[in-house]
């Protein structure tokens, strides 16, 4: 088991601070540092829902500054939802560095919202992927339980190429309608992550769309019953940093206590920090949610 020490060395001039994990017998900082993984989940807005929004909210306006958002925070892994291929294109031409993988959850249009996951190609290899639909027929394209939308969700298996260390990553984004839609799916990724991530490490993403006036709650009980998904917030050595809630409307920086999007994981996966990015440009917000990041490392 590993214990966490925040070691701060004030006895320097310029007051360095640096953090060093222990194991019984000491390891070297930059080690730490070196393993560690900079995960976000980040609902960046579908562009066809933009039409009787100002122009400020437009795919147009906001794509470079999404961009930014990964790039300024040194992302490894991202868990993006309601982007369509056009839109991670954009990104990607900003972002050379990242590949992406994901399916349409539009049958008809290539161009339809996808659960997408993006990772840095020069760190991570990836070894297996593939999705699920968020119904009774997971297998199969099909919506499910009265949600409006099909669902689904996309997982990958990566290497680390620092540490050859294997683990799965699984993105997804729940009805926005439905409590019954929202609690069965919770309970099918359950059961999916179970089945496919076996017994290694994983990380969960997504928007969960988790609103306390819409059942939120019983939707998050049902995700965290036993420990399999652990939410990375009350798992990470230091304190959440920035707002308590990542639903901003493109109107404030997180609305207090309004927290739809979350980053899960497993107990072999240690959790350093978690956070909301506030990030505005000018009074501009990058997306109708806040980012929601935390660091970690395989263990």
């Amino acid at each position: 088991m590993f214990e966490f020490i925040d070691v701060r060395d004030m006895s320097s001039s310029k007051g360095k601070v640096s953090f060093k994990k222990i194991k019984k017998s000491s390891l070297q900082t930059k080690v730490f540092q070196e393993n560690l993984i900079r995960v976000m989940s980040f609902n960046i807005h579908l562009k066809d829902l933009e039409e009787k929004q100002p122009e400020e909210c437009s795919w147009k306006c906001r794509k470079e500054i999404v961009a930014s958002m990964i790039r300024f925070h040194h992302m490894d892994l991202i868990g993006l939802q309601e982007p369509t291929k056009d839109q991670l294109n954009d990104l990607i031409h900003f972002l050379p560095e990242y590949d992406w993988h994901g399916v349409s959850l539009n049958e008809k249009e290539e161009n339809g919202p996808i659960d997408a996951i993006l990772f840095l190609k020069d760190r991570f290899q990836l070894l297996d992927s593939s999705h699920f639909y968020l119904s009774p027929t997971p297998d199969v394209f099909s919506r499910g339980w009265k949600a409006r939308f099909v669902r689904g969700v996309t997982w990958v298996k990566l290497k680390d190429l620092k540490n050859d260390q294997v683990f799965y990553f699984f993105n997804t984004h729940f009805d926005y309608h439905s409590i019954l839609a929202r609690n069965k799916s919770a309970q099918l990724l359950r059961e999916q992550v179970e089945q496919i991530a076996q017994n290694y490490p994983f990380i969960v993403t997504g928007d969960f769309n988790i609103f306390p006036k819409m059942g939120g709650e019983e939707t998050y009980k049902i995700l965290t019953r036993d420990n399999l998904l652990i939410d990375a917030q009350f798992k990470a050595v230091f304190p959440h940093h920035g707002p308590t809630g990542s639903w901003s409307g493109f109107k404030e920086a997180g609305q207090p206590g309004v927290k739809p999007d979350y980053i899960f994981v497993n107990r072999k996966v240690n959790v350093i920090s978690h956070g909301i990015l506030a990030d505005s440009f000018d009074g501009k917000f990058p997306s109708d949610h806040m980012p929601v990041v935390s660091e970690i490392e395989m263990n």
